[in-house]
């Protein structure tokens, strides 16, 4: 669902709000935007609840925490990467390093879902 969210801020907020011009409806895509930050906040809690669940067996809890190590790097990289991204030549780097590391932790998470559900 994260990996959805992902995709949809970026639509949503990056490439539509653009092409809106009045103050009060760029505030609304801001809002939304904020909307979807929350949501994260609350992926990451369900992850920390996931990863408690699956300790017990080991393959499924290398896969969630992997995965709950990309999603918490995908929340950092922005301020890592800050000055990169916004450079007007890497302006393709932002939005593609969010969908490779939310796809991925996605991936991963599923995959450790899968084991862990599998396995017991």
């Amino acid at each position: 669902m994260f990996f959805g969210a992902i995709l949809l801020d970026l639509v949503y907020f990056n490439y539509l709000s653009a092409q809106v011009n009045t103050p009060a409806l760029k505030a609304l895509f801001t809002v939304g935007s904020d909307l979807l930050l929350y949501f994260g906040i609350l992926v990451i809690i369900a992850a920390s609840g996931a990863l408690a669940l699956s300790w017990s067996l080991k393959i499924a809890r290398n896969l969630v925490f992997a995965s709950f190590l990309l999603l918490i790097f995908e929340f950092i990289a922005p301020i890592i990467f800050n000055l990169f991204i916004r450079d007007p030549q890497n302006i393709w780097f932002g939005p593609w390093l969010r969908i490779i590391l939310s796809g991925s932790a996605s991936f991963l998470a599923f995959t450790g879902a899968y084991t862990f559900f599998h396995q017991k």
